[in-house]
């Protein structure tokens, strides 16, 4: 699966500057890291970026994009149970984003 960085980047930069919660003052912060987990992830270093998107998450616990894409991770390398975890939460967290 081939990940376009950027398009994604500018995504998930326009939901940030709309979600109104206390972790929107570190958007730059998350941009870059995620930025950072999707090159290791498209260069098949999945450890590296399974290791960037669980520091968003302990920064950011409900960073719906994170969850998504660490659930992918998963899936990728087996953890089929908790990849359908993730990318749930990933989902209800996006949804609830929406609703601000």
């Amino acid at each position: 699966m081939t990940i376009e960085y950027d398009q994604y980047i500018s995504y998930n930069n326009n939901k940030v500057v709309q979600t109104e919660s206390p972790e929107t003052h570190n958007q730059d912060i998350f941009s870059t890291d995620i930025k950072l987990a999707i090159k290791c992830q498209q260069k098949g270093d999945l450890a590296g970026a399974e290791l960037r998107y669980n520091s968003i998450l302990a920064m950011a616990p409900r960073n719906p994009d994170a969850m998504h894409l660490l659930g992918v991770i998963h899936h990728q390398t087996g953890r089929a149970k908790s990849a359908i975890a993730f990318i749930t939460q990933a989902i209800q967290q996006s949804n609830a984003t929406k609703r601000l």
